[in-house]
């Protein structure tokens, strides 16, 4: 039994000595994986800000507009308030 294992012992293997340059190779492509993941985590970020910018514009026009609104309707309001008056003394 132990020349068997003394003979398994000799051979090399493949998960004991990797290949040099496997391994090069793995660490580039692990470097370009996380530079191209952190690239798209910094786009991700942008898209958010842009999105965020872009939702408070709209609530701020529908603010304004809800504003501008209310102020229409009272001058409208107010506008025929005097309309019916004047309609009114002219009868």
């Amino acid at each position: 039994m132990a020349t068997i294992s003394a003979g398994f012992a000799a051979v090399p293997s493949v998960t004991a000595a990797p290949d040099p340059s496997r391994v090069m190779q793995a660490r580039r492509d692990a470097e370009q994986a996380q530079t191209k993941a952190n690239e798209l985590r910094q786009q991700a970020d942008s898209m958010d800000r842009v999105a965020r910018s872009s939702q408070d514009y709209a609530t701020n026009l529908s603010n304004r507009s809800k504003q501008l609104d209310d102020t229409y309707e009272r001058q409208l309001r107010g506008s025929s308030q005097s309309i019916g008056r004047l309609l009114n003394t002219s009868a």
